[in-house]
C-alpha cells in the first residue's frame, strides 16, 4: 500500500536537516513520543551521506479489529533506519517491526518554502500475512499517519533548539 504525506516546519530546511542528522534529536523525539527501550544501533556520516538506526518499543496506537489482534501485539519494537543525501536533501526511512512480517519504506525530501520547510514523505507499506495482509496494511497505514502527524508536532517543538 502506498500513500504520501507532507510535514511543514516553520524553520529553513538547513535547520531541519541539522536536526534530522543529530542522534540526540532522535533520542529526544522518541522519549517525547513515550517510546521505551530506546537504543541507537548505528550512526555514520561519510561526506555527503548520513545514516542512523534506532530501535524502540512503542504501544500500538490503534484499536484493532478481531482478525488483526492475533497478528499484532499490544507493544511492538521498531527498528528504524534514516538515511540522507545531505546535498540533495533527499532521504529514505526504513522501518521493520520485530516479530511482525511488516515493513515500511519511505522516500523523503526537504524543500525550502520561504523561511519554512516542507518535508515530503512517500510511504510504501507491506505486510506479508496470507489472506489478511492487505487489510493489515490499511490498518498500519492509518496508524502510521496518526503517528507521523504527532511526530511532526514533536519535531516542530524540538526544532526550536536548533
Amino acid at each position: 500500500m502506498k500513500y504520501a504525506d507532507t510535514n511543514r516546519y516553520a524553520v529553513p530546511a538547513d535547520k531541519v536537516l541539522k536536526a534530522f542528522t543529530d542522534p540526540d534529536f532522535f533520542l529526544r523525539k522518541y522519549q517525547a513520543q513515550g517510546a521505551e527501550d530506546i537504543q541507537q544501533l548505528h550512526h555514520e556520516q561519510n561526506g555527503n551521506h548520513f545514516s542512523i538506526t534506532f530501535t524502540r518499543t512503542v504501544a500500538v496506537g490503534v484499536k484493532l479489529p478481531g482478525f488483526a489482534s492475533k497478528h499484532v501485539p499490544d507493544r511492538i519494537t521498531l527498528i528504524q533506519t534514516d538515511r540522507w543525501d545531505l546535498d540533495a536533501r533527499r532521504g529514505t526511512l526504513d522501518i521493520r517491526f520485530d516479530g511482525m512480517p511488516a515493513t515500511v519504506k519511505c522516500q523523503m525530501q526537504l524543500s525550502d518554502h520561504g523561511e519554512a520547510t516542507e518535508h515530503g514523505l512517500e510511504f510504501e507499506i507491506a505486510v506479508k500475512v496470507p489472506l489478511i495482509g492487505k487489510k493489515l496494511e490499511k490498518l498500519l497505514a492509518d496508524g502510521l499517519q496518526k503517528t507521523f502527524q504527532r511526530d511532526s508536532g514533536i519535531a516542530a517543538e524540538l526544532l526550536a533548539s536548533y
